[in-house]
């Protein structure tokens, strides 16, 4: 290159940083509020462990899995559970006030969906679901002892003296994860646009497979 650089003056230069500071947005709303950056949560110096998941379900910490975090379990009632910034509801049950052989924590755990990947896209609209990670089916909870009492599930009294109900209603999804739809063509970009991810419709170069097509080849 034999073109010189050309500096500009340092007046030149503060007025411009100065007018692109006051045209700078604030922080997305995608994360947990604006202005924040998520990790608000987290106490400096205080003891968290990471406790992961890959399933729906009731999850029972029992007294020796307590003990072999090394956390300092003076007072149960301070055992808080983390996700995403937000504390989750736990049952400390047997001796809730001091930990011996019958204390446990219970936690109703999830797998991990897409909700984080919405930020892979250009335009977070453009997300077809959130259902299902592009990254991983495991969720992280982090369990530790804070300052104030955690916070803990609402229990229903129970009735002995109650029939048992002779049906229940239950809900299933069932995801098609097997091909990873994405847009056809020649312009590639670094982020994701519409009509991208898992879906229930297979892309092909003829263009997408009906999903009444598919359902005979994939269930029983």
């Amino acid at each position: 290159m034999k073109a010189p650089y050309l500096r500009a003056p340092f007046g030149r230069l503060l007025t411009l940083l100065v007018l692109l500071l006051a045209a700078g947005r604030p922080a997305s709303a995608q994360g947990p509020a604006a202005g924040t950056y998520g990790y608000e949560w987290i106490v400096p110096g205080q003891r968290y462990v990471k406790i992961k998941t890959a399933r729906e379900g009731l999850y029972r910490l029992n007294e020796q899995y307590l003990r072999a975090t090394g956390l300092p379990l003076a007072d149960p009632v301070r055992l808080q559970l983390w996700r995403r910034g937000r504390e989750v509801a736990v049952h400390v049950g047997g001796n809730a006030a001091t930990v011996d052989a019958s204390t446990f924590l219970e936690f109703y755990g999830q797998r991990n969906d897409g909700k984080l990947d919405a930020e892979y896209y250009k335009n977070p609209a453009e997300q077809a679901h959130q259902l299902y990670s592009f990254d991983t089916d495991t969720a992280a909870y982090f369990l530790t002892v804070g300052v104030q009492p955690g916070r803990r599930m609402r229990l229903a009294p129970a009735d002995a003296a109650a029939a048992p109900h002779p049906h229940r209603l239950v809900s299933s999804l069932l995801l098609f994860t097997g091909t990873f739809r994405e847009v056809l063509g020649d312009v590639q970009v670094p982020w994701m646009q519409g009509g991208e991810g898992f879906m229930s419709h297979e892309a092909t170069n003829t263009g997408v497979i009906p999903l009444d097509t598919l359902l005979p080849n994939i269930l029983p």
